[in-house]
């Protein structure tokens, strides 16, 4: 199945909208966008693909109050907040709520873009392990989540009612499918899958907050 990536926007300027919307139609990118958090809120699905541009500050429903939705919903897109009025405070908050990056307006075309494109490289990795994970028998996956607690193989198959070199099988298998070679590898790739980096402070946040405490 095609990687097929949608830049959703949502903020309530309806001027800065038009004019997002235009930057990323212009520079080929797929583009839907939203007026307001609800209307964002209905229509978007678990199994969408490609990032989101939020704004922060909204009358209906905060971009805060979005990223809990979304998170409360397995909606798994890289979410980039976009703000005229941040903080410490909100970029804390933000980032609490499982930001993917942060950016303050004005932002250069130029940024955005690479931050989009930052964001839906991520997201590709995200689509595909999600794809491979799909492919997982029921028991592939109980052993799977045997690793996630650090059982050993020992006993995942007394946990399971099997022998051990059946367990041992089975995770032989989970490891081909999922491409991971250790338990920590797979634990490793799973917390990725689950928990996306504040890229902003991995790769050089230049905002006015770069010295501040963002710690958690």
């Amino acid at each position: 199945m095609p990687y097929n990536p949608v830049v959703t926007v949502v903020d309530d300027d309806r001027q800065v909208l038009a004019a997002l919307a235009e930057l990323l139609r212009v520079s080929g990118l797929s583009c839907r966008t939203f007026s307001s958090g609800a209307q964002f809120l209905e229509a978007v699905a678990p199994e969408d693909c490609g990032c989101i541009v939020l704004d922060l500050f909204m009358p209906d429903i905060s971009g805060i109050g979005v990223l809990k939705q979304l998170r409360a919903r397995a909606v798994g897109m890289p979410v980039i907040v976009l703000t005229g009025y941040g903080g410490v405070a909100s970029c804390k908050e933000a980032i609490r709520g499982g930001v993917f990056d942060y950016i303050e307006k004005p932002v250069e075309p130029k940024t955005l873009l690479e931050r989009v494109a930052r964001a839906i490289r991520w997201d590709a990795r995200r689509v595909h392990m999600r794809r491979r994970i799909s492919t997982l028998t029921e028991r592939e996956q109980q052993v799977m989540q045997g690793i996630l607690k650090c059982y050993s193989v020992k006993r995942i198959a007394h946990e399971l009612g099997v022998s051990f070199q059946t367990a041992a099988r089975h995770r032989a298998r989970l490891f081909q499918k999922l491409d991971v070679d250790s338990d920590a590898e797979l634990i490793s790739t799973l917390t990725w899958l689950t928990t996306p980096p504040f890229v902003s402070q991995e790769t050089g946040y230049d905002g006015p907050y770069a010295r501040a405490d963002l710690s958690l």
